[in-house]
């Protein structure tokens, strides 16, 4: 597959998934609930997208349209999960599920420390390689504290709302013991904050 091809097939599956998930619902209801979101597509590159003419997928659309249809982005570009292949980059075939998780950092694809035959590469060769190792498995770093300080601050809240609810409610015994489930919660909230101050491209507030 070309480098062409490569990029109209992501574009079609991307406008496949769109289609169907529209169903019988008109590319003008499409179009409007884009102007909804605040970045509309007008009916007539709906139309082209769908048809095949229109041959890209800017992220732009890419969002708002997952937004209209009130999916997550990743399942118009990766609709076949689990286990339905896609091409992740040319030539690099994989599930969708192993594409997915890639995408959002939960994954890596990591260069080579060795060649074909199990022999160490040249020495530049691999300190470059050993770079960009490094660099990659900051990104990956990077997304997964991201993802568990939204997590973690998610659980915070929903506990110490019901444990207020089980004071209120009498149950003190529990609400004490929730509380300190909080507060444990927060220690590592705490450590997930000043960690990710120290990892390279984390943009962290002065809340954070």
């Amino acid at each position: 597959m070309t480098q062409q091809q490569w990029a109209e097939e992501q574009a079609q599956r991307i406008a496949q998934t769109v289609k169907d998930l529209r169903g019988k619902r008109s590319g003008q209801w499409l179009s409007d609930r884009t102007a909804e979101a605040g970045h509309r597509i007008s009916r007539s590159t709906i139309a082209d997208l769908e048809s095949g003419r229109r041959k890209y997928v800017t992220t732009a659309e890419l969002s708002v349209l997952a937004w209209a249809l009130q999916i997550p982005p990743i399942s118009l570009l990766y609709p076949a999960l689990p286990d339905g292949e896609v091409e992740l980059v040319p030539g690099n075939r994989v599930s969708s599920i192993t594409a997915a998780t890639w995408f959002s950092g939960e994954t890596t694809f990591q260069p080579d420390l060795f060649a074909s035959d199990g022999e160490p590469l040249p020495e530049d060769e691999r300190l470059r390689n050993l770079e960009q190792v490094r660099a990659v498995e900051d990104g990956a770093r990077l997304v997964y504290l991201s993802r568990e300080r939204i997590k973690t601050e998610s659980e915070i809240d929903r506990l110490t709302r019901v444990a207020a609810r089980m004071r209120t409610a009498g149950s003190d015994e529990v609400a004490t013991q929730m509380f300190s489930e909080v507060n444990a919660k927060q220690h590592y909230l705490d450590y997930l904050s000043q960690e990710l101050k120290k990892t390279p491209g984390a943009v962290v507030s002065d809340g954070g």
